[in-house]
């Protein structure tokens, strides 16, 4: 599943982005585990290109924040950390400090694996608010 979406999917997306970025809202919401898990790892594809639209991906992973899969789980932080990583760290910040005040205990989850690449000032502080909740 990631060997397809990091490696097999690059080309594809890069050179037909606009129908994969129909494609992959569809994935991400889809019962089936792995192709949601697929779908979330084409984000992390997107974030290697270095696609200047984080505003898709971000809005991509409000689909998924919640998801108790633990295989899904672990695909939304890898996002998470991989915008940090390519993109503005915060950018990845504002949008963990969001989901970091959900009671729900997935989301809790997500945001603190994709917080790792944050830098330590800005970790305490999501970690803090995950905490408090």
């Amino acid at each position: 599943c990631d060997r397809l979406a990091c490696m097999s999917m690059k080309q594809l997306i890069k050179n037909d982005y606009e129908k994969y970025k129909k494609l992959i809202p569809i994935w991400i919401q889809s019962e089936n585990l792995w192709v949601r898990r697929f779908g979330t790892v084409c984000l992390v594809t997107i974030s290697h290109l270095k696609h200047p639209d984080t505003t898709y991906i971000l809005k991509s992973l409000d689909r998924v924040m919640d998801d108790s899969e633990y295989y899904v789980k672990k695909s939304v932080g890898w996002v998470l950390r991989e915008v940090t990583k390519y993109y503005d760290p915060d950018i990845a910040y504002r949008f963990m400090r969001k989901y970091a005040k959900s009671d729900n205990k997935d989301t809790k989850w997500i945001v603190r694996d994709g917080s790792e690449k944050l830098d330590a000032k800005l970790r305490e502080k999501i970690l803090g608010i995950l905490k408090s909740n």
